[in-house]
């Protein structure tokens, strides 16, 4: 964005200095003779424009101020009002790397992991699993990468019977826009006991 600025007085309006954004703030200054301190005198009827710039790496609604130190008795600081609203267009992508199928057996968890990828950041993601046709949901933790790229895990409990399991994930950006995995189904079954073992002579 580049803001005009024209002087409507008599006299020369003089910008003593910039003394900018708040240190947190998403906005910066592009202009170069802005960056620090500086001296610029706007002649009656002239003007200046300074060129400010945002970032849009992250969706989120932004307000701030840039304060400009001047030569006007009246009003030495000037606070001139910036907002600016990002927008994210581009789901996350999500892909199970843990692909159970077959029978499975019912004494042990499984450890289900999925890769996920955003363009602004991972908000969460999570497991979604039924046990018999029963739901459960469970967060899911990063293992490894950052919030644009990572590795994430949770596990499915041992079902301690034989049962029916299905799940999947759904990663969530900042943007609250969400992806859904594929679906996996296996099956658990429980191991024979022996009992009662007898010999019988030859």
């Amino acid at each position: 964005r580049i803001d005009y600025y024209q002087n409507m007085g008599n006299g020369s309006f003089v910008l003593n200095s910039t003394v900018g954004f708040a240190s947190t703030s998403a906005f910066g200054i592009a202009t170069p003779d802005m960056l620090n301190t500086f001296l610029v005198k706007i002649p009656p009827g002239g003007s200046r424009d300074i060129e400010v710039i945002f970032d849009t790496t992250v969706p989120r609604t932004t307000n701030s101020s840039i304060f400009l130190a001047t030569n006007d008795p009246l009003k030495s600081l000037v606070a001139i009002p910036f907002s600016a609203n990002v927008i994210d267009t581009t789901p996350p992508t999500i892909n199970v790397t843990t692909n159970l199928s077959g029978f499975q057996t019912s004494e042990k968890p499984f450890n289900i992991d999925a890769n996920v990828s955003d363009n602004a950041g991972i908000s969460k993601v999570t497991l979604n699993f039924s046990v018999n046709g029963v739901p459960f949901l469970v967060p899911m933790n990063r293992i490894s990468g950052d919030l644009l790229l990572g590795t994430y895990r949770a596990a499915i409990p041992a079902t301690k019977a034989t049962a029916a399991v299905a799940y999947f994930a759904t990663a969530t950006d900042l943007g609250f826009l969400a992806t859904t995995s594929d679906t996996f189904a296996y099956n658990t079954t429980t191991h024979p006991n022996i009992t009662n073992v007898t010999q019988t002579p030859a």
